[in-house]
């Protein structure tokens, strides 16, 4: 890509020239690279074909655990809970998604989780998946070790940039976003992106990046979530509001 001359360079050799261009490249699942990872029973969630295997083996009674607790994570365990799962998260922080929504709002998503019967095994990391011919435990950095008869992973997802690598876009775990983004001399705006490739600007933001829309109930999927959904987090909120 070519900022200065407005020209894309194809694989063919070809180029195409454009007066405004939108980047959509979207992104690649994180695969989480500890040993065991490709143990029969552990799944990452991206397509439909991921979902219905899931579904599958997501039966009443079953052991889950839930690798992250970002948009993906934070539904998938609430879509297991309300199939009828034992399910146990793990994640980095204290509650789920704290950076992008920020410590008392993810307080409020943690509470939430817990009501509904979701145990939270917070400021820890798997580092590991143990089974024979299926996965039966994910063992943590801090020396837990959670039975299971499934896993689903949801750590993000990459951005895929490599096209535009040596262009004058700027790249740091996606397209880095800022105020100047993109104008060329005259001030106009003639490269736009969507979703998945952005980085904020950290003058702005904690480098979030923003791989999922913040809309209502996602419970499609799986089933129907125990409506942590974002209604119900809301509606939460609201609730503590009033009280203060």
């Amino acid at each position: 890509m070519d900022t200065a001359l407005k020209q894309l360079r194809l694989a063919s050799g070809e180029t195409v020239d454009y007066d405004k261009l939108i980047l959509c490249t979207g992104g690649r699942k994180r695969n989480l690279a500890v040993p065991g990872a490709t143990l029969p029973g552990v799944y990452l969630l991206r397509t439909v074909a991921e979902c219905d295997a899931i579904r599958q083996v997501a039966k009443p009674g079953a052991r889950a655990v839930v690798v992250g607790m970002g948009f993906i994570g934070s539904e998938v365990a609430a879509s297991l809970r309300q199939m009828g799962l034992e399910v146990s998260a793990v994640l980095p922080g204290a509650a789920p998604l704290a950076k992008v929504l920020g410590n008392e709002v993810s307080a409020v998503l943690a509470a939430i989780h817990l009501e509904h019967g979701v145990h939270l095994v917070t400021n820890d990391q798997v580092i590991g998946f143990e089974g024979g011919t299926r996965v039966e435990r994910v063992v943590t950095a801090k020396g837990a070790q959670l039975a299971c008869d499934l896993v689903v992973v949801g750590i993000g997802i990459a951005p895929a940039v490599d096209a535009l690598a040596g262009s004058a876009i700027t790249l740091d775990n996606g397209i880095l976003l800022t105020h100047i983004f993109l104008r060329d001399p005259s001030g106009r705006r003639p490269v736009f992106g969507s979703n998945e490739v952005f980085q904020t600007d950290p003058h702005w933001h904690d480098y979030l990046l923003f791989h999922e829309y913040f809309h209502g109930d996602s419970g499609a999927g799986l089933g129907a979530s125990h409506q942590t959904g974002w209604k119900a987090l809301v509606a939460k909120l609201l609730e503590q509001t009033r009280g203060r």
